[in-house]
């Protein structure tokens, strides 16, 4: 007589539900994992892109463009390429204004810009802190040596 029932063919409610579970596990890590790598390339891409910025000064100085010095002044929402001796009294057609996309704090110590003097390039020893909004506890930091070299 059991070798007359006819096997069902198909998968049980349980089979389904365990599918699902684990489809719907991967999906909501993956998901957390591409917004944790987003914010985090975000922050680092906008530190590169001020790094190049001062990779420029450096060079527009040492190149000997406009016969001036070069420089990076920070502020709370970007930043500004500028040439001359200071912020202050470079000529505005002379500045560069780079917007933040990315919400972080940046902090320039001992001076909220940095000079690379005319030709070689020098600059005095400085460290700007960047501090992403978004995460406190993520930080970068971006140092100058009086040799205009610049560690990232």
């Amino acid at each position: 007589m059991l070798d007359t029932l006819k096997k069902a063919d198909g998968f049980t409610l349980i089979e389904v539900l365990v599918t699902l579970t684990l489809c719907g596990s991967l999906i909501g890590l993956t998901v957390l994992f591409g917004i944790a790598f987003y914010r985090s390339e975000g922050f680092y891409s906008q530190t590169r892109a001020m790094v190049h910025i001062l990779e420029t000064a450096r060079a527009n100085a040492q190149n000997g463009e406009n016969g001036t010095a070069h420089g990076v002044r920070f502020f709370e929402d970007g930043y500004v390429l500028f040439s001359g001796n200071s912020y202050a009294v470079s000529a505005p057609s002379s500045r560069v204004f780079f917007t933040n996309v990315y919400p972080i704090t940046i902090s320039a110590q001992p001076f909220p810009e940095v000079i690379f003097t005319f030709r070689s390039a020098t600059s005095a020893d400085q460290v700007i802190t960047v501090i992403d909004r978004a995460r406190s506890s993520v930080s970068s930091l971006i140092k100058i040596n009086y040799e205009g070299h610049i560690e990232f």
